[in-house]
């Protein structure tokens, strides 16, 4: 009798988990629903939180880095009382600009970008000499008003179009930081123009204001730079558009838009916002300063120019001005405005030659 075929199998391993235990390491390989719901939500959270700070970085820096086309002198239609006070500044003060005698210099400092300036030597030739620089979006015609104020009182006027900013090259706003190589140029110039013996008066608006400041603690600036005036300025560009993202945009803490902004201006500019830092500056200048600040300023906060005004170790004046919103103190209280501006730069610059 034949014996039927074997076949051979290999060994099957016998498994020593329980059904339980089998069924745990199941669910772990398959997650389940709300396991898969909550990973997705995660993922889309954390995606959106990445769309929303280099979306909003993103138009920080367009809106207020990147160049913009330049400011009318007509106010859009149902503008606000400031806007209207703007806009009526930049018309008045070109009909001052063109309609006085001046000068238009060029200069490149550093780099390929040109800047436009424009000198108006005093009726009468003295050594007293304003440097009036022009806040952001804006350009030399926003001081051609404040310009006008300062020859009647028998000053030597000098004003430029920030880099960026209205006839000057550049594709970025400096915020000061940039700028302020720009201005020891400048300052060099005039310095050649008036004489060993010039005493010059840096009288800045909001941009201006902090640029001045940051001026003021620059290792090159020329002894001939004798005080400054800065009206409204910020104290440094991370507060600044910190406070327009946070406070004014309501944007939250836990989106990191500006240092998105200032990522794109480093790679873009070439600056962090860390760099236009006027309060620092404002800690290490020596020359006497006057804080002029519009009580009723929700652009740049007036906490801003009170921090300056406590770090300025020199010899120092605050002026709050009531009621007056960012860059109208001068619009606003003119009388009061130009007495004591004359009351401060008459402290500090001796009298002026004939």
């Amino acid at each position: 009798m034949s014996t039927p075929p074997t076949t051979s199998h290999a060994a099957q391993p016998v498994s020593t988990e329980s059904d339980s235990q089998q069924e745990r390491r199941g669910k772990w390989r398959r997650p389940s629903r709300r396991r898969t719901w909550l990973i997705r939500t995660a993922v889309a959270l954390v995606a959106l939180w990445v769309l929303a700070t280099a979306g909003i970085g993103t138009f920080v820096f367009h809106s207020a880095i990147q160049r913009a086309a330049p400011l009318g002198t007509i106010a859009a239609e149902g503008a606000d009382g400031m806007a209207l006070t703007m806009a009526n500044a930049r018309k008045e003060g070109w009909k001052w600009i063109t309609a006085t005698p001046h000068e238009r210099w060029t200069q490149q400092q550093g780099d390929d970008v040109e800047t436009v300036g424009y000198w108006f030597p005093a009726v009468k030739k003295t050594t007293r000499t304003v440097v009036l620089l022009h806040g952001h979006r804006a350009d030399a015609s926003l001081m051609g008003e404040l310009g006008a104020s300062y020859r009647a009182r028998g000053f030597n006027v000098f004003m430029a179009d920030a880099r960026g900013h209205g006839m000057s090259g550049g594709d970025y706003a400096g915020m000061g930081h940039l700028d302020q190589n720009d201005y020891i140029g400048w300052l060099k110039r005039l310095v050649n123009t008036v004489g060993n013996e010039a005493q010059i008066l840096l009288h800045g608006i909001s941009m201006g204001g902090s640029t001045a400041l940051m001026l003021s603690a620059h290792p090159q600036l020329p002894s001939q730079v004798k005080a400054v005036i800065d009206d409204c300025g910020y104290t440094s560009v991370n507060d600044e558009f910190t406070y327009q993202v946070r406070e004014v945009a309501n944007v939250p803490a836990f989106i990191p838009a500006v240092a998105v902004a200032s990522l794109e201006t480093r790679l873009s500019a070439g600056y962090w916002f860390a760099d236009a830092d006027a309060l620092t500056a404002a800690g290490k200048t020596r020359l006497p300063v006057f804080v002029i600040h519009g009580d009723a300023d929700t652009y740049n906060p007036t906490w801003m120019s009170k921090k300056i005004y406590n770090a300025v170790k020199s010899p120092k004046q605050l002026w709050l001005v009531p009621g007056a919103e960012h860059g109208e103190s001068f619009f606003t209280h003119r009388t009061e405005y130009e007495q004591r501006t004359t009351d401060f730069y008459n402290r500090h610059l001796t009298t002026p030659t004939s």
